[in-house]
């Protein structure tokens, strides 16, 4: 979703472009949080099952808590997408089961602020291009 804010300044009968401006200052300040969050996907809870749905939606996906994320199965990664830790504690681990996931050709994936660990290796899985983690 892209937005678009254009404004002109014009004085105002007193001559005065301040009350203009201001006004012009509040309407930014109320639609570009909101034109910055829609590529935003939270995460709200620890479930596993809930970060495969976040990452397929692409974008951007963080983390409304902290602490470990245990997936018993690899997560694919097909689009372009960034995972962000910030502001969190987050461990994304396998289990040493699986490896954490695997990104396909037409996907891109970046991580920010979090941990990967303890992903199952290629050969226990038989996925091509896996992300096993640093113990993995």
């Amino acid at each position: 979703m892209q937005t678009k804010f254009s404004a002109s300044i014009t004085e105002s009968p007193t001559g005065n472009a301040a009350p203009v401006m201001f006004c012009a200052y509040i309407l930014l300040a109320l639609v570009l949080p909101a034109a910055m969050e829609a590529g935003t996907h939270v995460v709200n809870s620890l479930d596993p099952a809930q970060l495969p749905v976040a990452l397929q939606a692409g974008r951007t996906v963080t983390f409304a808590a902290t602490g470990s994320i245990v997936q018993t199965n690899t997560i694919t990664i097909s689009n372009n997408v960034v995972l962000d830790g910030t502001n969190q504690s987050i461990t994304i681990s396998g289990g040493e089961a699986a490896p954490l996931c695997n990104v396909l050709p037409a996907g891109r994936f970046a991580l920010r602020r979090l941990i990967l660990a303890n992903g199952a290796d290629n050969a226990s899985s038989g996925s091509p291009n896996p992300v096993p983690g640093p113990s993995g």
